[in-house]
């Protein structure tokens, strides 16, 4: 067979080939959608850093982040569906960190894509997963249910910093976290301990401090911290949201600095109150909001009382303050609300 005729058999045979195998379409590109905040809904969690832009919500159609200082529009830019905690780099906006319930990723472009950098030696049940310094944002924290992990390179890699030893006691794990905002290096964590008595680790730098809880963080018996916050403004001012068992009783007992129990809320005939999912500061200001019972509620100092934010949204949790002036939530049909601070001072 000559060079001619052995060229048409391979073409030949190729042309048929074509025709009987399917061919695997291309895959479709991922084309970014811009929506407003009213069309976000069935929000997993929302990631902004000491209050700057750009912010970043997961929901169950994918990622979107704005960078709009009214937050009133949304780009789409994954279609990932189970995030459910992020960390946004203020000083580089296509940095971020997000968590499923099984690892860490890392992302260079804005959350178009991630790379997996950390697995979680235990499986997650808490809420907050990574914590990011306003200070020093190349300083990140992340906690599963029995570790603390630091990574000190904007989460390129990250090293176990702390382990909490699980008891007979199946309800025995880490809770709640929260970074000193005058010290990057310095990270309190609470506990749920033995017999259910709550109490707060203090991670330094390579040390871990015991038996920080002294004062204790909650002044009841049998209570354990569920969230806490550290005021931007002054790195004293340490709140913390204390349950009694079963943890989701639905009440306990809002507590400033391990010391007293805040009043202002409406309290029961054992100093509980309405479940506070979650305690937020103006970055502002300072001043701590809080949710319970619905809504969102403002500390004023000077009188000692919360004031309700107002909003015709029924609140399920309450999830940062943005320099800018705006207050983010979710609210009890997991739809994002986002709300104008009036008479910021």
């Amino acid at each position: 067979m000559n060079t001619v005729s052995r060229n048409a058999a391979i073409i030949a045979w190729i042309v048929c080939a074509l025709i009987i195998l399917p061919v695997r379409p291309a895959a479709a590109a991922f084309s970014p959608l811009v929506v407003p905040a009213s069309a976000l809904s069935h929000i997993q969690a929302i990631g902004v850093t000491g209050g700057a832009l750009p912010v970043y919500v997961a929901t169950s159609s994918g990622l979107y982040r704005s960078a709009s200082p009214t937050l009133s529009s949304w780009t789409r830019r994954s279609p990932i569906t189970d995030v459910v905690s992020i960390s946004p780099n203020p000083r580089q906006p296509d940095n971020v960190i997000y968590a499923t319930s099984a690892a860490i990723y890392r992302s260079v472009n804005g959350g178009r894509s991630g790379v997996k950098v950390r697995s979680f030696d235990m499986g997650n049940s808490i809420g907050s997963l990574l914590f990011r310094s306003a200070m020093r944002p190349s300083i990140n924290y992340a906690m599963d249910d029995y570790h603390m992990y630091r990574s000190t390179n904007d989460g390129a890699t990250w090293a176990t910093t702390y382990t909490f030893m699980p008891s007979y006691d199946t309800y025995v794990r880490l809770t709640a976290g929260a970074i000193d905002p005058a010290n990057p290096m310095r990270f309190i964590v609470g506990y749920v301990g033995p017999h259910y008595d709550g109490a707060l680790d203090e991670i330094n730098g390579a040390r871990v401090s015991g038996d920080y809880d002294a004062p204790r963080p909650c002044p009841m018996l049998y209570t354990s911290p569920s969230t806490m916050a550290i005021n931007p403004i002054d790195a004293s001012d340490i709140w913390i949201f204390c349950v009694p068992p079963p943890i989701d009783s639905g009440v306990g007992q809002l507590v400033e600095g391990g010391e007293g129990i805040v009043a202002g809320l409406h309290q029961d005939g054992n100093g509980f109150t309405p479940v506070v999912h979650a305690i937020v500061f103006d970055p502002v200001t300072g001043r701590p909001y809080i949710d319970a019972a619905g809504h969102i509620y403002a500390f004023i100092r000077a009188t000692g009382a919360f004031v309700p934010f107002r909003t015709t949204a029924r609140i399920q949790r309450v999830a940062a303050i943005t320099r800018s002036g705006y207050i983010l939530a979710i609210d009890k049909q997991e739809r994002l609300v986002v709300a104008r601070l009036v008479g910021r001072r």
